[in-house]
């Protein structure tokens, strides 16, 4: 492609994206948190980042092209329109009268119990954690740890539940302290957070912390009064300088051996690279044909064909069991392809709009409960629902991890139900 069409295409689709972003913003009352407002604020600066690091740290980087601009912009668009209708089909059920339900609040007994459960389990998953050290081989242990965990065929057993639950746990102290700061409610906070950030750290993701970051940011913009704009932009380069340590703690971006100056560039050229080198290879496959639909539904249905052949219903035998996908060059090397990758494989681009659509609803149906009702269960579905939304510059992580997000509807449906019997007890005690 000329150079001059690159740079027309790049200043062009820009624009659009900055134009479809003021548009959400002036819609949906300036609210930057607004599902469907977020959602077209990481895809401009994804996309003006792409242009910066090209420019940058990133010289070589391939520059997208006309398809791929187009898919991206369309989701985006999508999203919007999905946004748009589940406000407006909202509206019209409840009316102009909108009445604010206040339920129930996680009990704190409960809420002891359930960080006990996760401290009590926390030796138990380190023991896990380091079977998997020695199976792997590797002299330095989370460098051992990841690749076993990642690329090994060892199975840390049913203490790996434990990690997204201790994350919801934190999510719940935290909502308990923002409304009443008590000393217990306090402790519990942060207890909560130190064994989250632990369950995090031996798990070896680094995205898991994005995750930690999501929920505080979701609960504290529902639930908080005072809650400021600056403080989400602060986290910011605390969640980087976090993503930077402990790239140099895991082996990926850096070393300790290096000097500080070394360790720098590495770390800046390797964040780089995991913010925009998605979209280059998601274009590679674009352009390579290799992202042809095959309308069988391996990537975004992979949950299901793996309990289809669990109960001997399907029986795949090119089927890719694994989440961690091929390497490619771009040139800088890179397996993950954005959100729209596996739909797109599976039946095509209008597939992956359908589902932005889709899912923008769900998302904009939770932020809208959360704000209207400051309920418990919409404000933790709202923050957690974050996590995916903000990574879908990166990857899928809606139905490739289908599984997890069924754990997570499960713990905490079951923490409601038993939350309202704590509660039931309690008030037959009283008239008792």
């Amino acid at each position: 492609m000329h150079p001059a069409t690159q740079i027309f295409y790049d200043i062009i689709f820009l624009g659009l994206f900055l134009l479809v972003f003021l548009i959400n913003y002036k819609v949906f009352q300036k609210k930057l948190f607004h599902p469907s407002v977020l959602f077209s604020a990481i895809w401009l600066a994804v996309i003006l980042l792409h242009s910066v690091c090209k420019l940058t740290v990133l010289p070589l980087l391939y520059p997208l092209s006309f398809q791929s601009y187009l898919i991206f912009f369309l989701g985006t668009v999508s999203f919007t329109t999905g946004s748009f209708f589940s406000t407006v089909m909202e509206a019209r059920k409840s009316g102009l009268n909108k009445t604010r339900s206040i339920g129930l609040p996680v009990n704190q007994i409960l809420r002891v119990i359930l960080t006990g459960i996760c401290l009590i389990g926390l030796p138990f998953f380190i023991q896990s954690s380091v079977k998997a050290f020695i199976a792997s081989q590797v002299e330095d242990f989370f460098v051992g740890l990841r690749n076993e965990l990642s690329y090994g065929d060892t199975d840390i057993g049913p203490t790996k539940y434990l990690v997204t639950f201790s994350f919801l746990i934190y999510g719940l102290n935290l909502m308990a302290n923002i409304k009443n700061k008590t000393r217990l409610n306090i402790l519990l906070l942060w207890l909560s957070f130190a064994i989250a950030l632990t369950y995090a750290t031996f798990s070896t993701g680094r995205t898991f912390f994005l995750m930690i970051i999501c929920i505080y940011i979701g609960i504290a913009y529902v639930q908080n009064k005072n809650f400021r704009l600056k403080r989400f932009f602060l986290l910011i380069p605390l969640f980087l300088i976090f993503f930077t340590l402990f790239g140099l703690i895991f082996g990926k971006g850096g070393n300790f051996e290096n000097s500080f100056n070394e360790n720098l560039q590495t770390s800046s050229e390797n964040t780089s690279i995991y913010i925009v080198t998605p979209l280059s290879s998601f274009d590679y496959e674009l352009v390579n044909n290799k992202a042809e639909a095959n309308y069988r539904g391996d990537n975004t249905l992979r949950f299901f064909y793996l309990i289809g052949e669990s109960l001997g219903i399907t029986h795949l035998k090119k089927y890719d069991k694994s989440l961690i996908k091929e390497f490619v060059f771009v040139p800088y090397e890179n397996n993950v392809f954005t959100i729209y990758s596996p739909y797109v494989k599976d039946f095509g681009a209008v597939y992956a709009y359908c589902f932005l659509m889709l899912i923008a609803g769900v998302h904009t149906r939770c932020h809208n409960k959360a704000i209207q009702s400051k309920n418990a269960r919409p404000t933790i579905y709202f923050a957690l629902l974050l996590y995916p939304l903000l990574m879908s510059f990166f990857q899928d992580q809606y139905m490739l991890l289908f599984s997890t997000w069924l754990q997570m509807i499960f713990f905490i449906e079951a923490i409601f139900f038993v939350n309202r019997i704590f509660f039931a007890k309690i008030k037959t005690g009283a008239s008792q």
